[in-house]
């Protein structure tokens, strides 16, 4: 029965991304025969189809015509991914095992046959195939169900292109300063002093507008879980969203407190390495303070940074 469940949810599946546009293929008539054998019938089933973006469609009432959809404007990364899934388990499904034979029916003692032999050992390929499958792994070696999906191999190209560290990037000119935190806290605070006009917002701020509703609706509203019947969406696609909506910078400035108080300030580019900044601050340390092996870190938490990361990676940009 899973067998049949995989392979008829790959077949909608395929139809659908081979002709996204095709409305026969978006729709699955509740009453048909093998699907509800397949999948209809089953719990599990039929929530695939809802995590795949399908909707039910009751029908009139007493009618036969309930219909499982999936709508023009649905998303098909959802459906993509779990045909993806489904795709590798049925190519990481073992073989059947062969049949035993049947048993010697019971004769007479006058013409009784010899025992059948014992049956042999699992070869060692069997009792591999028995063997847990893990996910595919970097090398897509043994062991591996399958490879990446899109999403991930978008999210692989992404880290290359925004996190990875690059020696080329250096800004031509560091714009090196050391602050001291109280002179520009004094300064702060004589800006602050000065007193500044405050406008009353207009009646319109108050308003809500319809784009107000539309993102209360898609947000869930502030209560409850939250839901909002939002989309399924798997850590390779929140990672993609993070991913993308990163902006890119020609360059950060960077501050590092130093032992007694003063902060060093300079430019660095977000792909550059962390060890570059530790560089930076060592020219500015005394002979006695290099010799201690510095290191940087952030807090709170206090976490120590590696310098083999970008400052992007190392979430310092």
């Amino acid at each position: 029965a899973g067998e049949q469940s995989l392979s008829l949810l790959c077949r909608y599946g395929s139809n659908v991304m081979r002709s996204p546009h095709e409305a026969r293929y978006r729709t699955i008539r509740h009453s048909n025969a093998a699907f509800k054998r397949a999948i209809g019938r089953h719990a599990a089933g039929r929530q695939t189809l809802r995590l795949a973006g399908f909707a039910f469609d009751a029908g009139a009432a007493g009618g036969d015509d309930r219909t499982w959809s999936l709508p023009p404007t649905s998303s098909l990364e959802p459906l993509q991914y779990l045909l993806q899934e489904a795709e590798a388990l049925q190519r990481a499904a073992p073989p059947r095992p062969a049949a035993r034979p049947p048993p010697m029916p019971p004769v007479s003692e006058e013409g009784a046959a010899p025992p059948p032999p014992p049956l042999a050992p699992a070869s060692a390929s069997a009792s591999a195939s028995a063997a847990p499958i893990g996910r595919a792994g970097p090398s897509g070696g043994a062991g591996s169900s399958r490879g990446r999906t899109i999403t991930e191999a978008q999210v692989e190209a992404l880290k290359r292109q925004k996190l990875e560290v690059r020696a080329d990037v250096a800004p031509a000119s560091r714009a090196l300063r050391i602050v001291n935190p109280a002179e520009e806290a004094a300064a702060a605070a004589l800006r602050s002093a000065a007193p500044t006009p405050e406008e009353e917002p207009a009646d319109d701020f108050y308003e809500v507008t319809a784009d107000d509703l539309r993102a209360l609706a898609l947000g869930g509203g502030g209560g409850g879980d939250g839901g909002g019947g939002g989309q399924l969406k798997t850590r390779a696609m929140r990672e993609l969203e993070a991913l993308q909506s990163m902006p890119t910078y020609g360059h950060a400035l960077v501050r590092v407190r130093l032992p007694g108080g003063l902060v060093l300030q300079a430019a660095f580019h977000p792909q550059e390495a962390v060890g570059a900044v530790l560089a930076e601050v060592r020219g500015c340390l005394s002979p006695t303070l290099q010799s201690a092996q510095p290191y940087l870190f952030v807090t709170p938490p206090r976490r120590v940074l590696d310098v083999s990361l970008s400052l992007a990676a190392a979430g310092l940009v």
